[in-house]
């Protein structure tokens, strides 16, 4: 489990990073503005798994603080941010099920 607290704008943008980067669990969101004006979460999932998107969280904290106004900032910020250990490896396809793990070439449609 992991306890992920930033300031709100950061915060919002880091749970986002952090949650596309690996198969966590959102087990509680805490929305900016809170008591202390932060905002965050608790994730749940197995240890490199939160520990990957913990490193995603931090990373993404740090490059809205160094750049609060950058157009180029990727919506999809969990592959900006990626985590090594949900990486697929060699000859792994890039999309993966959430439900089942399979890695697939091409990306299914819905």
């Amino acid at each position: 489990m992991a306890y992920l607290i930033a300031p709100p704008v950061e915060s919002i943008l880091a749970l986002d990073a952090a949650l596309k980067v690996a198969p966590v669990q959102l087990a509680k969101w805490f929305g900016p503005p809170s008591e202390t004006n932060y905002g965050g979460a608790y994730l749940a999932g197995t240890l490199p798994d939160v520990e990957a998107a913990a490193r995603a969280f931090a990373a993404a904290v740090v490059d809205v603080a160094r750049h609060p106004v950058a157009p180029e900032r990727s919506v999809r910020a969990g592959v900006r941010y990626g985590g090594t250990s949900t990486r697929p490896g060699p000859g792994a396809g890039q999309f993966r099920v959430l439900a089942t793990g399979e890695r697939l070439a091409l990306k299914p449609s819905t």
